[in-house]
């Protein structure tokens, strides 16, 4: 009986420390992907939440209008307003009713979507219950963006694709310096002198060995194919930086327009709500026609949806791009 036991020391050092580099970086992957499905769902909901309120905001000049043309109708019939007018109003307040259940089907489609990106099969109508107009403030500056740049999953995951790679390059170099070590036991076929020729005579062997494949050591053997593997992945790895910099510099910019398309926004929508409301004030007092109330109302919903369209896009800037600027797991 016999029993032996060897250990190659290249393997357990090199190849172990290059395995737990890949491990750490398809962590890093794992992660960045799922930032990306937070993103995508986070986007979604928001543009749901819009669209929601395009169909609010459409509903109320539908409402509006609706008593518009209950007016006309009665002033019309006393003679005090032309047909006409009660024609305009009618045709309007159909389009309107035409966008709303446009609005309606968006938000169906949107709502769809955010199910199917939940892996919801259920065919679920979503309906959401929050405050879309809450001003949510934040800051994105570029201080220290080195190092939010260096917090990035997706680099962190290529350096330690760069490691593993390093490592694998040094074995190649460094691993004909390392031996492997055996260590048994067994019975001797013929046993020292003095033992029993028939007995167990449990003879200890060890051994060091080395082994050196010319393929390690001549210029175009395993060590150039490494060496030449690590410098592409180096290669890789600058260009992600490079792209994950330029990326937070767009981010940035980005967050300032939305910002400024925001505040733009919000004001025009101020500014053609008060312009509205004086032409719904005039035509009541029969001081304004249909046409100007109707071309105030127009800017007025208009500028409405721009303003909930420019939420939408800022909220998406603050929550799903800060991402790229707090991503953090560095060991």
């Amino acid at each position: 009986e016999s029993f032996r036991l060897s250990w190659d020391l290249s393997e357990l050092l090199f190849n172990s420390a290059a395995k737990k580099q890949g491990v750490r970086a398809a962590f890093y992957s794992k992660e960045a992907n799922n930032i990306d499905e937070k993103i995508t769902v986070f986007s979604n909901y928001y543009r749901l939440l819009a669209s929601e309120e395009k169909a609010k905001a459409i509903t109320s000049f539908i409402s509006k209008n609706t008593e518009i043309v209950a007016q006309l109708q009665l002033q019309v019939s006393a003679g005090l307003r032309l047909q006409s007018e009660l024609l305009l109003a009618q045709s309007n307040l159909n389009n309107l009713k035409i966008k709303l259940l446009q609005q309606q089907q968006i938000t169906t489609e949107l709502s769809q979507q955010l199910l199917a990106i939940l892996n919801v099969e259920s065919n679920y109508i979503l309906k959401t219950d929050c405050d879309f107009y809450t001003n949510n403030t934040t800051t994105i500056n570029d201080l220290n963006l080195e190092e939010k740049l260096n917090n990035r999953f997706e680099l962190q995951q290529l350096g330690s694709e760069v490691s593993a790679s390093k490592w694998q390059k040094n074995r190649q170099l460094y691993a004909l310096l390392l031996p492997k070590i055996s260590f048994g036991m067994n019975d001797g076929l013929l046993g020292p002198i003095n033992q029993d020729a028939l007995g167990n005579q449990n003879i200890m062997t060890t051994s060091v060995q080395w082994s050196i494949p010319l393929g390690n050591i001549f210029p175009s053997g395993n060590y150039k194919t490494e060496s030449s593997l690590y410098k592409l992945k180096m290669i890789e790895k600058s260009q992600v930086e490079n792209e994950l910099r330029a990326e937070m510099h767009a981010l940035l910019a980005a967050f300032n327009s939305a910002n400024k398309q925001y505040k733009l926004a919000k004001q025009s929508s101020e500014y053609a709500k008060l312009a509205y409301e004086q032409s719904l004030q005039r035509q009541q007092l029969g001081t304004a026609n249909q046409l100007e109330l109707f071309h105030a109302e127009k800017e007025y919903l208009n500028a409405k949806l721009i303003y909930i369209d420019a939420i939408a896009y800022r909220q998406e800037i603050i929550h799903n791009k800060m991402v790229a600027f707090s991503e953090k797991v560095v060991r």
